[in-house]
């Protein structure tokens, strides 16, 4: 077969560990979406006790996130 048809998301994982890696940094500091919104169809509890109430608007920043030294470290902007 052609030598191309066996690169997939799998062997990147499972032989390339490098490229991986830096994908996954890359997607982390620049994320495909910055932010997102939803909207609650019906009254639910997040994890942290946080009450979202019906058809509220939920919004949260991959982008803040993936930035944030409390996660990250200093180095958080760094790649």
């Amino acid at each position: 077969g052609d030598a191309n048809s066996d690169f997939s998301f799998e062997t990147v994982v499972n032989n390339l560990p490098y490229l991986h890696a830096v994908i996954m940094e890359s997607q982390r500091l620049h994320p495909t979406v910055p932010e997102n919104f939803r909207m609650a169809v019906k009254d639910d509890t997040l994890p942290d006790g946080t009450k979202i109430i019906a058809k509220s608007c939920v919004m949260y920043s991959a982008y803040t996130m993936n930035h944030s030294e409390l996660y990250w470290g200093d180095d958080a902007d760094e790649f």
